[in-house]
């Protein structure tokens, strides 16, 4: 797996609130429940497909990546209270990707206040420092600013958000040397099938703190017999070789 691959993975996981995985994130009344056991992203000839799996206690275990450049494993540790403390990536094929480690700490609200990504150094086979976020909350115990600072480089970027019914309606971006962007997102009325999930790699399309689905004109969205998200297609115009292709697979429990 490639350090930006692997980067783009970690950076999702900055934006989890203080939920737990053993939780039916669908929140679905009916039976059986459904939990996401399979989630794939593809574009052009570049495709990654995560693979999940639980512990007994119902929470995240263990998410195997298998994109285009090998696969790479995921193991997520948790602390006394139940919460993620620290994610330990490993590549599956020696000289792919590099191995890394991501911390988190809380707040005493269990807020998620600070993550830590390191990689290890190909160099001195030490690991550095390679990013840390800060995140802050609103009432409702979600994020609503998150500072990104960089090591290499020493860059600080800032996202600001805005909710509407649980969702991530509005993000203001921050950057050294760009201009500010905010872009606006409308959603669907079914259960996001990865929010809350602590531990997800999720990717540029998916978010683990919204509630429902994001949808819009470049969005086509595909459901389930059981109602939920099954296919997405993301693209300007959804042309077919420039879109990209999101699928979701459930296992019930």
């Amino acid at each position: 797996m490639s350090t930006v691959r692997q980067l783009f993975v970690f950076l999702s996981l900055s934006f989890l609130v203080s939920l737990t995985a053993c939780q039916d994130h669908l929140n679905t009344p009916s039976t059986p429940r459904y939990r996401i056991s399979q989630y794939r992203e593809s574009i052009g000839r570049s495709s990654y497909t995560f693979t999940f799996q639980y512990g007994s206690d119902g929470r995240l275990a263990t998410v195997v990546n298998t994109g285009n450049s090998g696969p790479y494993t995921y193991q997520m540790q948790y602390n006394a209270q139940g919460q993620l403390s620290r994610i330990e990536g490993t590549p599956n094929i020696a000289n792919i990707g590099r191995a890394s480690y991501k911390t988190y700490e809380y707040d005493g609200s269990g807020n998620l206040t600070t993550t830590k990504l390191y990689y290890l150094s190909q160099s001195n086979q030490t690991y550095e420092l390679y990013e840390t976020r800060t995140l802050t909350y609103n009432s409702d115990k979600l994020p609503v600013t998150n500072t990104v600072f960089i090591v290499p480089g020493a860059s600080t970027s800032t996202y600001n958000y805005a909710y509407t019914n649980g969702n991530q309606t509005q993000t203001t971006i921050n950057s050294p040397g760009q201009p500010t962007t905010t872009y606006s997102e409308q959603f669907d009325n079914t259960p996001n099938p990865l929010y809350g999930l602590i531990g997800m790699p999720e990717g540029y399309n998916v978010s683990v703190v919204n509630r429902n689905n994001s949808i819009g004109p470049n969005r086509k969205a595909t459901y389930g017999s059981n109602g939920l998200i099954s296919d997405l297609v993301i693209g300007t115009n959804l042309d077919a070789a420039q879109s990209r292709f999101l699928t979701f697979t459930y296992e019930t429990y």
